[in-house]
């Protein structure tokens, strides 16, 4: 028994010794720190790395060193400053591969020639091109010419281009009078001219301006026999950053005839032609300016009479060119209608608004409606110009609604022409049919309305997807640009777009929820946390959604990615983390190509080009893929944030070919600051404008009021216009559906 309590004591002794040493040195712990980590100390300390210029923590203890020694940089790479980005050097140190930028140079401003810069392909904010034909008669020395309502500001271009198709009574007249002459006409009255002649060429001026080193004083006597067929153009481009100087050029049949550099700037108003007696007809008369109040006059003997008849047959107005041109009749309520036909240089249907009270109404009368029936469905155009009510204003909202109540338009830039273009019905106004709209403007200033025509090309959006349906999701966040589309096939197959930011992520659940919780084709544009961030949500926080096709292409290295890439470049990662980790509920995962289809019953999704990844400073937006879905109605093209690439996948014929006949559009990039505005022109006609924008945005909208912020979604809606767009949908008044 003695034996076995000493043992026992033994036993004892030694737990309790090393109880103590266990204690001692820190083995044997009783809870956490604060942050969670152990309070271990240890004697050595172990490093996940060597690099004493970095701070160390231990992965033992996790006790931190600071940092002992400076990293040891060395140049990457040195980025001179351009129109795109500032100038940086890159710096990366050798021990421990830390990164860091140093901005030598401020971004440069644009060179822009024509309202597109040579640099970089930036499309000027106010650049526009026009596009005419003419009908000049017997000009008798008076001109036909393109002008400003007011001078062309210093700094910006002009350029004018025209090609002849016929050219009656010219080689029979007198050849002191077979001449038709290129002029800038500026405010103190001197005349710019280029012509050629039949002996040789020259440039030739009046009022002793020297242009090539010598001054003409007769340039009437320079002409030229133009020929059917030939085309001509003359540029009047800033030749400085300052505006002081320009060039001049002149050229036929795209081959530089003539020029003249560092022309002292003066106030000018407009490139005018001159010509004689002779019936002339031009087409493709092309006006590109970056000053929005051109147009084109014609005058026949220095009064009001005209030389010729002008038609706008620009791509962005097919609309409005089939329309029926009748004499309308406008009646108001809270306002006073005046005929201003002949101020505003119209053959007619012009008339100015004098608003009485903020809300209006005005009546639409012509002789023709007489004999339609009443509720009859007609598609509307006209002409809106608003007065500036102060000198800073840009735009005017003037609200305009039809008999129903539904937004027509609104947010017009002042002081310049707007196109109108919208399907509504006939209502009647004391019996007399009619078309009634409806105008809410704070300013209650006037504005002008002209060019009314009709016709009955009507594009009712009930159907207009032949039994399919398009739902355009807001953000879940009410201040957030995203992109989340929906559609449902007349199969009752579900499509996606994209989907949004995460906190998007619980809306689009629930709808999918709705529709029966299989997505038969899901499709992703680009790697950005606002177009793939729900799904990613979708598939780490619900498993009552089965994908059956998974198409998307984030094929980028981390080299590229790192280099040329955002703070959206985790979701590259995420997006592949997310899929492992529930592959069982995906069948398909698909890299789209360019020229791949994906049928749907009626439906049929195809992608346009593949994604690209490589340089530019803005490659996580062009890396987008260009969807077009093709329904028993009207096929809907979705260009995500594409941005300048666009316009080198124009030159792709399948491409261009592809979105030509698509008049539902979701404009890119949120609808500004996307494509170039020239990529619309490929498309024969938009009826439909998509805009992924919350109202803000939209509206362009910031604390000093309505459209006074810097993006381009004003910009986008203007040429909408031009290209005769009938409904516009923004996430300004929520969810949107087309069927």
């Amino acid at each position: 028994m003695n034996k076995t309590k000493a043992f026992i004591r033994v036993i004892a002794g030694t737990l309790a010794l090393t109880l103590v040493v266990f204690v001692s040195f820190g083995l044997l712990t009783n809870g956490s720190s604060d942050n969670g980590r152990s309070s271990m100390s240890c004697r050595t300390h172990i490093f996940g790395s060597s690099s004493n210029c970095i701070d160390r923590e231990c992965l033992i203890c996790h006790t931190i060193v600071e940092a002992t020694a400076p990293h040891q940089f060395v140049v990457e790479e040195e980025v001179p400053a351009s129109c795109e980005h500032s100038g940086y050097v890159s710096y990366k140190c050798a021990a421990c591969q830390y990164t860091a930028e140093q901005y030598s140079a401020p971004k440069e401003e644009h060179v822009f020639v024509n309202g597109i810069c040579s640099h970089c392909g930036e499309l000027a904010e106010e650049t526009r091109i026009q596009t005419f034909s003419a009908d000049v008669v017997d000009m008798n020395g008076y001109p036909f010419y393109i002008a400003n309502e007011t001078k062309l500001d210093k700094g910006k271009s002009m350029v004018l281009e025209f090609s002849i198709e016929s050219l009656d009574n010219y080689d029979n007249i007198k050849s002191n009078n077979r001449a038709l002459k290129l002029c800038g006409h500026t405010t103190i009255g001197k005349l710019w001219r280029h012509e050629l002649n039949e002996k040789g060429k020259s440039w030739s001026v009046l009022n002793d301006i020297k242009i090539n080193g010598s001054a003409i004083a007769n340039g009437y006597n320079l002409m030229l026999p133009y020929k059917k067929g030939e085309a001509y153009k003359m540029e009047m481009i800033p030749s400085d950053k300052s505006g002081n100087k320009y060039n001049w050029k002149f050229y036929k049949n795209n081959v530089l005839q003539d020029s003249s550099e560092n022309i002292d700037y003066e106030p000018f108003y407009g490139i005018y032609m001159y010509g004689f007696n002779f019936h002339m007809k031009i087409n493709n008369l092309r006006v590109y300016s970056r000053d929005r109040n051109l147009k084109p006059f014609g005058y026949g003997n220095g009064t009001s009479e005209y030389c010729c008849t002008i038609r706008n047959e620009s791509a962005k107005n097919k609309v409005a060119s089939v329309s029926t041109k009748k004499t309308f009749k406008i009646s108001g309520t809270n306002a006073i209608v005046k005929d201003s036909s002949m101020k505003y240089n119209n053959s007619g249907n012009s008339f100015e608004i004098l608003p009485s009270e903020s809300d209006l109404k005005i009546h639409l009368v012509t002789d023709e409606f007489s004999n339609m029936k009443l509720g009859e469905l007609i598609h509307m155009n006209f002409k809106i110009y608003p007065v500036k009510t102060k000198a800073s204003q840009k735009y005017r909202e003037l609200e305009m609604q039809n008999f129903s109540g539904n937004i027509i338009d609104y947010g017009f830039p002042v002081e310049q022409w707007s196109n109108i273009s919208f399907d509504t019905r006939l209502t009647t106004k004391n019996r007399v049919k009619g078309v009634e709209i409806t105008i809410h403007d704070k300013q209650e200033n006037s504005f002008i309305i002209s060019d009314i025509t009709f016709d009955k090309n009507v594009i009712p959006l009930d159907n207009i997807l032949g039994g399919a349906k398009l739902i355009q999701l807001p953000s879940s966040l009410s201040t957030s640009q995203m992109e989340s589309y929906v559609m449902v096939t007349p199969e009752k197959k579900v499509l996606v777009i994209d989907g949004g930011y995460p906190d998007d992520a619980e809306k689009l659940h629930k709808q999918l929820v709705r529709l029966g919780g299989v997505v038969d084709g899901w499709f992703i544009s680009h790697y950005h946390s606002d177009h793939v961030g729900a799904l990613v949500s979708i598939l780490n926080q619900y498993r009552d959604i089965t994908i059956k096709n998974l198409c998307y292409d984030f094929n980028v290295s981390d080299e590229i990615l790192e280099k040329y890439g955002d703070n959206s470049n985790h979701y590259v990662n995420d997006i592949e983390q997310a899929i492992a980790a529930t592959r069982v509920r995906i069948d398909n995962i698909i890299t789209p190509h360019r020229g791949d289809k994906f049928t749907f019953g009626s439906v049929t999704v195809k992608t346009l080009n593949d994604a690209y990844f490589g340089p530019g400073n803005n490659m996580g937006n062009d890396s987008s893929i260009v969807y077009k879905v093709e329904t028993p109605g009207e096929d809907v093209l979705f260009l995500a944030d594409i941005c300048l690439r666009a316009n080198e996948y124009l030159n792709d014929d399948y491409f261009a070919s592809e979105i030509k006949n698509c008049r539902i559009v979701q404009l890119a990039h949120h609808g500004q600051s996307g494509v170039p505005d020239s990529f619309y022109d490929y498309i024969d006609e938009i009826v439909v404008a998509l805009y992924c924008a919350p109202g803000w945005l939209f509206d362009c909208q910031t604390d000093d009021g309505f459209a006074t912020g810097p993006w381009a979604t004003m910009h986008t809606r203007q040429e909408m216009r031009e290209h005769g767009v009938r409904y516009n949908f923004s996430f300004k008044y929520g969810q949107v559906e087309l069927k």
